[in-house]
């Protein structure tokens, strides 16, 4: 089995107001779909109701909703600050360009009223990233590696490429007096490792 690509699909109240939500951050409609099947230009209802399907999309990336079906859903915080713990809907990760856009997608956010849990902020693990949550309680992760602010290529993504049991066999490595040199990572990440790696060196655990 090949698959081509992933389209999550998210638990939603309604579909037109989750659109309108993705819209205020720069998302486009691609469909709408009730009972009477497909709403022609995607829009919100026609005579058969309101749209209780729907899909968004952003460049190549698409995201499904569907009222009260297919998944879970929770709701936005109550905390003030807002807090994404025990989040009950889906959590997702959107990667972007730059850490430069990551600032971006957060001001827009802010300026369109979106619920941050996370302001923009440079991870140990080497992405830039910021937080939001959705009216339903999803959380979005909005990311982009440290090393693209230095113009590296888009294979690596930090974690996205390098998994969390290959940072710990990194450790151990490092532990054991090893010389082997992860080179494929970028120097934002490399140096970011190096920071964890003392910090667990120093650690009443690192015997």
């Amino acid at each position: 089995m090949k698959v081509d690509h992933v389209t999550p699909v998210l638990n939603v109240a309604s579909v037109p107001e989750s659109i309108a939500w993705f819209e205020g951050l720069g998302w486009e409609r691609s469909f709408t779909w009730n009972d009477g099947g497909m709403i022609e230009g995607a829009g919100d209802s026609n005579q058969h109701g309101q749209a209780d399907f729907g899909g968004i999309r952003s460049g190549s990336t698409t995201l499904f909703m569907c009222q009260d079906g297919q998944g879970q859903r929770g709701a936005a915080p109550a905390a003030d600050p807002p807090s994404d713990d025990g989040a009950a809907g889906m959590w997702m990760s959107w990667w972007l360009d730059t850490p430069a856009d990551v600032d971006a997608a957060h001001q827009r956010a802010v300026e369109q009223g979106v619920v941050v849990t996370l302001p923009p902020t440079d991870e140990p693990w080497g992405v830039r990233e910021c937080r939001i949550m959705h009216p339903d309680g999803h959380v979005f992760r909005i990311s982009s590696g440290l090393d693209r602010a230095l113009g590296a290529p888009p294979a690596r993504y930090a974690l996205g490429r390098r998994t969390a049991p290959e940072f710990s066999l990194l450790i151990s490595d490092r532990r054991r007096g090893s010389s082997k040199a992860y080179t494929n990572i970028g120097p934002a990440t490399r140096n970011a490792w190096s920071s964890q790696i003392a910090a667990s060196s120093r650690s009443p655990s690192s015997a």
